[in-house]
């Protein structure tokens, strides 16, 4: 307590001195968990944004393609259906791919935590409900961003396929563009 009292009154008023015992570490690991959360729901709307943009180049870019397979008989509803499975499969593989690279990421920090404390931690693996959780927020959000996308390539005219020229399809008005730049800038800004 005299050690406590010194250090308090040596740093000022602006920090706070506490013991483990008293709570201290505990309210550090919440802190950090908070941030841990709000990082995570920032990495997940910026992961719906790049999948939403690779979407929409990827079907504005087989419009034509399309359009041929709508002249040989393809349904609006087999376009849709085509369009999410694409989208389903893509989530099932990069939601994979991110859960193991951030299970890989916390083994490293985990280790090297271990290895500047010197404290004997055991092995950690990632909860299988954790896990399921973290490939479905991948799907969902993958699913929910190309929704959109994949009805609009199922509206595409079978005649499109018959056009040589597509200088008519619509373009990104002045204000959507610089809607998406402020609404990116202010996101990094927040961040």
């Amino acid at each position: 307590d005299l050690a406590r009292d010194k250090l308090e009154a040596d740093l000022g008023t602006q920090y706070m001195v506490a013991s483990a015992s008293e709570g201290g570490t505990v309210r550090s690991f919440s802190t950090v968990l908070q941030a841990l959360q709000f990082a995570s729901f920032i990495l997940l709307l910026s992961g719906a944004f790049l999948v939403y943009n690779a979407f929409a180049i990827t079907l504005s870019e087989r419009r034509r393609e399309i359009g041929q397979l709508r002249t040989l008989g393809m349904t609006r509803g087999q376009v849709l259906t085509q369009s999410l499975a694409e989208a389903l499969i893509t989530a099932l593989l990069g939601s994979s791919v991110g859960l193991l690279f951030g299970w890989g990421l916390g083994q490293g920090l985990l280790t090297t935590v271990v290895a500047t404390e010197g404290i004997n931690v055991p092995a950690v693996s990632p909860p299988l409900d954790g896990a399921l959780m973290g490939v479905g927020a991948g799907v969902v959000v993958t699913l929910l961003v190309t929704l959109r996308l994949a009805w609009q390539a199922g509206r595409v005219s079978p005649l499109l396929a018959l056009k040589t020229d597509v200088a008519g399809e619509r373009r990104a008005h002045p204000y959507e563009r610089w809607g998406l730049i402020g609404g990116v800038g202010l996101l990094i800004a927040y961040v």
